[in-house]
């Protein structure tokens, strides 16, 4: 699946700074909200190894865990 140009930019930045939480946050954000919620949640363990408690990544998890949202 090609990337729209926002997740395409967030993925350069998160290679480039790997440990930039605020990054990977918005990029698995954005992932979820195309329902690619298998991405999202690599990005997220990530997040989640490197600040357990981050609560903004454990409800990230959480929604990308769920599936998608009922119409």
């Amino acid at each position: 699946m090609a990337d729209d140009p926002l997740i395409a930019s967030l993925r350069r930045a998160v290679e480039t700074t790997p440990a930039d939480v605020p990054l990977r946050l918005h990029l698995a954000e954005l992932l979820i909200g195309q329902n690619r919620p298998d991405e999202a949640v690599q990005h997220l363990g990530v997040v989640l190894g490197q600040a357990p408690s981050e609560t903004r990544a454990l409800d990230l998890m959480r929604r990308a865990l769920a599936g998608p949202a009922a119409p």
